[in-house]
């Protein structure tokens, strides 16, 4: 990723004006590693092998330039903006660090930095694709729990951690019973929860689902504000139960949660493929949580929401927002649709944060990383980086800012 690095200094002793004038001049002079070597000459031993360390080309060599601005009151605080090619996200960090504590050592008493990310090439390239098909109108969101994490509504696990604080109170389990069910996978334990639960299950998952929603507060959410904003999706795709998106958005997005449902001209239909519990109203369509839900969507392959998923997933460009591609019968349909798409089909998801400033631990990260890019394109899926989720209206909104609606 692109970084630009700025600090705020307080350069309080002379040794720490020296030290950094002399690291500027060494910056500005193409930052070779020569340079910077020779640099470190300067200083006394600590100093000298602390400045030298800090020569490696992955670090200097992506320095473009550095700009000085000089505070009016001249008590010598001045703010530098780093300015860096395409540096790589763990590089960029260390590099920070590092150049942070070789300045508080020479004496700089007030040392403040600002790391912000920018989109790689590749993350630039496929985030452009999306804008062209947002365009087009032929973009379809796919939606997890992770766009509703703003509202108070809960991840997958966490929904059944809930549901599971009800079922020991309505089936009295024991502390060894109810460790049991929480070892289990998760549809697994979903399964459980939903025999013990029996009638009261669906009324109690509702419960679960909005506890920590709304509360007397208005509904906010920066994402699906971003969203209910796109009206030119050709549709929307959602594996959550809640009706937020709809709420927000109001009469442009209507929900379709069976065969049965339609929807009118210029409203942009949202599939609830699994089911839809309403906030106000009864529950809509099949409720898919547990392990025999996926089993029978799974083995229905003329399933209104099979049928609605691989169409999109094979004729449209589709982006994955908040999903962690783990449900099982996403996976099975991308599998599905393999080569046979003519729509590309796009992920957007966090990096892993990296705090170590060890070698080993910039290879192991990097290592991770790659494995996941590869996990994802084994399902066909093309990844858009970010270094976090408040970054996903970031993407969404390049859509609309480029529409020329």
């Amino acid at each position: 990723m692109i970084a630009d690095l700025h600090l705020d200094l307080r350069l309080s002793t002379e040794q720490a004006v020296r030290a950094f004038l002399v690291l500027v001049s060494a910056i500005e002079n193409d930052a070779a590693e020569d340079v910077v070597t020779k640099a470190a000459a300067e200083f006394d031993t600590t100093d000298g092998t602390f400045l030298a360390s800090l020569s490696r080309p992955e670090f200097w060599k992506a320095l473009r330039t550095i700009e000085p601005y000089y505070w009016p009151d001249g008590h010598g605080v001045g703010d530098y903006t780093f300015l860096f090619r395409s540096v790589d996200y763990p590089f960029a960090k260390i590099f920070a660090g590092e150049i942070v504590t070789w300045l508080r050592n020479v004496g700089c008493t007030h040392v403040d930095i600002d790391l912000e990310y920018k989109f790689s090439q590749l993350s630039r390239m496929n985030l452009d694709a999306v804008v062209a098909a947002y365009q087009a109108g032929n973009l379809v969101l796919f939606l997890g729990s992770g766009v509703s994490r703003d509202l108070g509504l809960p991840l997958w696990d966490d929904l059944l951690e809930r549901l599971q604080d009800e079922c020991v109170r309505v089936a009295a389990l024991s502390d060894a019973a109810s460790g049991r069910i929480r070892a289990q996978p998760l549809t697994e334990r979903a399964r459980t929860l939903k025999r013990l639960l029996g009638s009261e299950y669906m009324p109690l998952l509702k419960q679960a689902l909005y506890r920590d929603a709304y509360q007397g507060k208005q509904l906010t959410s920066d994402i699906l504000a971003t969203i209910a904003a796109m009206s030119r999706l050709r549709a929307v795709c959602t594996y959550n139960f809640d009706d937020c998106l709809e709420r927000l958005a109001s009469h442009l997005f209507r929900s379709v949660a069976s065969a049965k449902d339609g929807y009118s001209a210029g409203v942009i239909p949202v599939y609830h493929v699994h089911g839809l519990l309403p906030y106000t109203d009864e529950p809509r369509g099949e409720i898919v949580l547990s392990e025999e839900d996926f089993h029978g969507l799974s083995n229905n392959p003329t399933h209104w929401a099979n049928v609605v998923q691989l169409n999109f997933l094979r004729e449209a460009h589709c982006v994955l927002v908040g999903i962690s591609c783990s449900d099982p019968n996403l996976r099975r349909l991308l599998d599905l649709v393999g080569h046979e798409k003519y729509g590309r089909t796009f992920t957007i998801q966090r990096m892993d944060d990296f705090e170590q400033k060890q070698e080993s631990s910039i290879l192991a990260w990097t290592q991770s990383k790659e494995v996941d890019a590869k996990s994802f394109a084994d399902l066909y899926l093309e990844t858009i980086w970010v270094e976090n989720f408040n970054q996903i209206p970031e993407v969404l909104r390049a859509c609309s800012e480029h529409s020329t609606e």
